[in-house]
């Protein structure tokens, strides 16, 4: 079955979370193998579950240290974790994708059972990831309003949020221009803080919009497969129908039959009883069958 080479050509994109597959040498491997890819596809949403969690460990902890070589390590910490989580989300996107059925294979529905379970497993463990990454970011984005405040006291409420504005968008915050001026050696540390937090979200940013832009793809795909279905049903439904009305024919022409065959039966007893009447009538009449006597 195409479906199952797929499989088995994308399975070492995985970082060792699920056994490649075997190749297929009859329907009843092939049905084995579909059910063991559903197994490993769920432990490995499980492992990108269980990698969420340490990423939202490791941001609460740069969140609440205050040493900065700390914070340096975390960051670093976190930019690995997040880099490794984002290759394993890619590698069972392609994964998943391969593990689409295809309509008019055999245990089509069963196989489209597993599909729907995976395809939403994956969905929920990418919206878990998109909301701890957006957390972190509402929360990267408060430290970074704390510390214009601190660098900059006359900063507008308008001046903080077009730097917050600009962090998401990849540009450069408008206020640490002005910190390049006067005040500069005075808020040095607080600066390279600003620097580091803005970069951050600004990375944050950047894995939300391609987290969103998954979630979609997985949704368009759920879509495409719903349709398949819509339209297995359909069809079934109207042979269904056709089946219902050949019947409905069928009963009404036996009946018709019926129907027809009785009347000529009717017409036939009837036709004898006619015969024989005129029988008896002759016969009287001939003298075969004696007069009655009168009295």
């Amino acid at each position: 079955m195409a479906s199952v080479d797929r499989l088995a050509q994308l399975h070492g994109n995985s970082h060792g979370h699920s056994v490649p597959l075997q190749p297929m040498g009859n329907s009843a491997n092939s049905y084995q193998n579909f059910l063991d890819e559903a197994t490993n596809l769920q432990q490995s949403i499980r492992d990108l579950n269980d990698s969420t969690e340490r990423i939202r460990a490791t941001q609460s902890r740069l969140l609440d240290s205050t040493d900065e070589t700390e914070q340096g390590r975390l960051r670093r910490e976190l930019e690995k974790q997040t880099n490794r989580q984002q290759e394993d989300v890619n590698a069972v996107k392609a994964r998943v994708k391969a593990f689409e059925p295809i309509r008019g294979s055999p245990d089509f529905a069963i196989h489209q059972n597993q599909f729907r379970g995976v395809t939403k497993s994956f969905m929920d463990a990418i919206q878990r990831y998109r909301t701890v990454e957006s957390d972190f970011q509402r929360a990267e984005s408060r430290l970074l309003e704390r510390q214009i405040r601190i660098v900059n006291p006359n900063a507008t409420q308008q001046d903080i949020d077009e730097a917050l504005d600009n962090a998401r968008q990849g540009g450069r915050p408008v206020f640490i221009q002005s910190l390049v001026g006067g005040r500069r050696d005075q808020a040095a540390g607080t600066l390279q803080a600003v620097q580091e937090r803005h970069n951050d979200i600004q990375r944050l940013a950047q894995t939300i919009g391609e987290l969103s832009a998954l979630f979609e793809d997985m949704r368009v795909l759920v879509d495409s497969q719903g349709k398949v279905i819509d339209n297995i049903e359909v069809s079934t439904q109207e042979v269904n129908d056709q089946l219902r009305a050949a019947n409905s024919e069928l009963v009404v022409a036996t009946e018709k039959a019926w129907a027809t065959r009785n009347k000529k039966w009717i017409c036939f007893w009837i036709l004898v009883i006619i015969i024989i009447v005129i029988v008896i009538v002759v016969l009287w009449y001939l003298g075969v069958i004696p007069h009655s006597p009168a009295k």
